[in-house]
């Protein structure tokens, strides 16, 4: 099925890097084209539903939010929406009011703004 290889620094898995994975699946909307980083989350996101179904591992697309408390965070997540777009990520969306409390009713009452991209999932590390 797949060849794969994991090189660790360590002697055992889980002994660096691969132990901190978040599991977090980022939607790309921060991401950097000019850096392979960037490049590589952008391209692999929208892979994952086939990958994980394929070798039967748990994924959810979730979503993500960016909150903004304040009325100056607009800016910055007018920013990373744009940035999102210009990388090719769709449906990216500022919401507020009754959206985002819909959305995630657990956020602090005073939170004005949300970026939310519905591209963003959640894997088992």
């Amino acid at each position: 099925m797949f060849n794969l290889i994991l090189i660790e620094k360590e002697d055992d898995v889980a002994m660096g890097t691969s132990k901190g994975n978040s599991g977090i699946i980022h939607a790309g909307y921060n991401a950097d084209f000019k850096t392979l980083k960037g490049r590589l989350n952008i391209k692999s996101n929208p892979l994952f539903d086939k990958l994980c179904q394929d070798l039967k591992v748990r994924f959810k697309r979730i979503g993500s939010l960016v909150v903004g408390l304040a009325q100056e965070d607009f800016g910055k997540l007018k920013e990373l929406k744009e940035n999102g777009e210009k990388n090719g990520i769709k449906n990216l969306e500022i919401i507020a009011g009754d959206k985002l409390f819909r959305l995630e009713p657990n956020l602090n009452p005073q939170t004005k703004y949300a970026l939310y991209a519905p591209s963003a999932g959640i894997i088992s590390p």
